[in-house]
């Protein structure tokens, strides 16, 4: 495995974003409860390994956890090994896992604009499609 990372004061690629980009995508058709903003990621950097496939590193700037994923927008986790010449290895983990371990869901989206909450199911203010209606008398 080898470490890469861009030189500072680089210019930001888009295919460098392209796996992060997927990685939004896949949350989007899965339902995740947290969405993947590209906008709220750093890139970290890219570990080569060899014949398999690039895993880039990805740090989300409120929570400064990583999200690690594949160009296929596959994502994962690194299992550290207590001993060995090796640091650990990449483990395939869903999306869902991904999100919750890169600490997604515990970001304050209120500040965001982009839409407002939705209304509570016990919100008094909602109107209610169902109404009481007497027996005629």
């Amino acid at each position: 495995m080898r470490w890469w990372k861009p030189a500072a004061g680089q210019p930001q690629r888009l295919d460098w974003w392209r796996p992060l980009l997927a990685v939004s995508r896949r949350a989007q058709l899965e339902q995740v409860r947290a969405p993947v903003k590209v906008r709220d990621f750093t890139l970290g950097g890219r570990v080569d390994r060899g014949p398999r496939p690039a895993v880039w590193v990805y740090v989300h700037r409120r929570t400064s956890q990583e999200v690690l994923a594949d160009s296929n927008g596959r994502t994962y986790d690194f299992v550290r090994y207590r001993s060995g010449r090796a640091l650990g290895r990449f483990k395939e983990i869903d999306v869902q896992h991904a999100v919750w371990r890169a600490r997604l869901p515990a970001v304050d989206d209120s500040d965001d604009g982009d839409k407002p909450d939705p209304p509570s199911a016990y919100d008094v203010r909602r109107p209610r499609h169902l109404r009481l209606v007497s027996p005629p008398a």
